[in-house]
């Protein structure tokens, strides 16, 4: 079986432990350019269990200095994915289907996730021609606590038009607390690396106005688009439903369908 994720990382198997993780880490976020940015650390790759890591530093954190949920999802997702690409043969592709995940408390320090996989899902994804596989992976923090208990269903799609929406992508999020608490005063954000041809020459903004945030070329040239390169922007359509009627905001009187 032909697999190129296992050539990569079977060319470092000669170097020290801790070295071959640094540049198995490198080659992979240059393959995987948002898993690369996020600075994920590859501890371990093998048929059978992935294991990720991710440093709390000021690129990833939130409003309270802790790992962002974003990226404690991307450490999971990206521990799952590689588990599942390293046995599977080059003429296959894996693609992510559901995405579960629960925060059951607050994060304390650096993040881990540990993906595996048993021998009878080894062997169905290697032979079965097409198919579903289950991943399991538990995701700690320093204390050994797993602190995910939010449950996240995303559907990505886009329509084939003679029109703007032909340049468009459209996201959809279910979002379930399967935990065990109430989870209140909780914000909803976009996290987005636009890469608009070449990322050296990229400036962000926003439009208040809009409630747009936008990134668009520094000059009227670039790398890779050449003259007049696009912009790119994100915008939600549509935020939570008010499924309990709440005055938004308090005194106005008003109770708008989305808050």
């Amino acid at each position: 079986m032909s697999n190129q994720l296992k050539k990569v990382v079977e060319s470092a198997k000669w170097l020290p432990a801790n070295v071959r993780a640094v540049v198995v880490s490198k080659i992979l976020g240059k393959v995987v350019p948002y898993v690369g940015t996020s600075g994920l650390l590859y501890e371990e790759i093998s048929p059978e269990r992935v294991i990720v890591s991710i440093k709390n530093r000021h690129k990833v954190q939130n409003h309270i200095n802790n790992v962002h949920a974003a990226a404690m999802a991307l450490l999971a997702e990206t521990a799952t994915g590689f588990v599942v690409g390293i046995n599977l043969p080059d003429d296959k592709l894996p693609l992510i289907k559901t995405l579960k995940v629960d925060f059951n408390k607050r994060t304390q320090g650096d993040m881990r996730a540990v993906a595996t996989l048993t021998p009878a899902d080894i062997a169905r994804i290697q032979q079965e021609p097409k198919g579903e596989v289950l991943v399991p992976v538990s995701v700690t923090d320093e204390s050994g606590g797993e602190p995910i208990g939010i449950e996240i269903h995303a559907q990505a799609f886009a329509f084939a038009t003679n029109d703007e929406i032909n340049n468009m992508t459209f996201y959809q999020y279910r979002i379930f607390n399967r935990s065990s608490f109430q989870v209140n005063n909780t914000y909803f954000g976009q996290w987005v690396d636009p890469d608009l041809g070449n990322y050296l020459d990229d400036f962000v903004g926003c439009d208040v106005g809009r409630g747009l945030g936008y990134c668009y070329n520094a000059t009227n040239n670039d790398n890779a688009y050449g003259t007049a390169p696009p912009a790119v922007g994100f915008d939600f359509f549509q935020g939570p439903a008010n499924s309990y009627n709440i005055e938004w905001p308090p005194g106005s009187g008003l109770h708008p369908a989305t808050l």
